[in-house]
């Protein structure tokens, strides 16, 4: 018997991995679009607010899209590496966006450097704790309602949370982020000088 929030049968690719994946990623694509364009709008509080909102609404949208993409695909029976897939669309496609933008200054190769900065690594970091939190969650509901899922918490959810908050502590809050910032620093040197 299946769990009640949980479909009996397996989804199609597109229910199980894409559909997740577009909730957070469309809400990244409107939310960007209006932020872009509310400059050309007259009224100034309504610019203001529109573009606050739009950014409050695009930094969720990135930062906490596994925390929704992860039990919706988990719901829909979706495999450990689809739900992991699901959740990582949204910021890689937001990275790849930002690389190709700076190819207009940098050489290609700084551009691809570009792509691994302090930023992007502590949104990784974020995603993989926020994925192994929900993974204990999802498994806790499910063993509630009655499945047989085996433990709550396990190793790979546990080690996937401690991962990722010493992640965000290295690359976002160690020392405001400036420390691995400096060793980001280093390594363009290294790389291009």
């Amino acid at each position: 018997m299946a769990h009640p929030w949980r479909f009996a049968s397996k989804q199609s690719f597109f229910k199980r991995v894409i559909s997740p994946a577009g909730v957070p990623l469309l809400t990244l694509i409107v939310s960007w679009v209006v932020y872009e364009n509310a400059w050309r709008i007259d009224i100034v509080w309504l610019r203001q607010m529109l573009s606050f909102l739009s950014g409050i609404v695009m930094f969720v949208s990135l930062g906490f899209g596994p925390f929704i993409v992860y039990p919706m695909a988990f719901s829909r029976n979706a495999g450990p590496a689809e739900r992991v897939t699901a959740c990582l669309i949204t910021p890689i496609l937001w990275d790849l966006k930002e690389v190709i933008r700076v190819t207009e200054f940098f050489t290609t190769g700084e551009s691809i450097y570009y792509g691994f900065n302090p930023l992007f690594l502590g949104l990784m970091a974020a995603s993989l704790f926020q994925m192994g939190l929900m993974e204990a969650l999802c498994r806790w509901r499910t063993r509630w309602g009655g499945s047989d899922m085996g433990k709550v918490v396990w190793p790979a959810p546990a080690v996937a949370m401690f991962l990722g908050l010493a992640g965000v502590f290295v690359f976002l809050v160690w020392g405001m982020g400036v420390h691995w910032f400096y060793i980001y620093q280093e390594g363009y040197k290294v790389l291009f000088t």
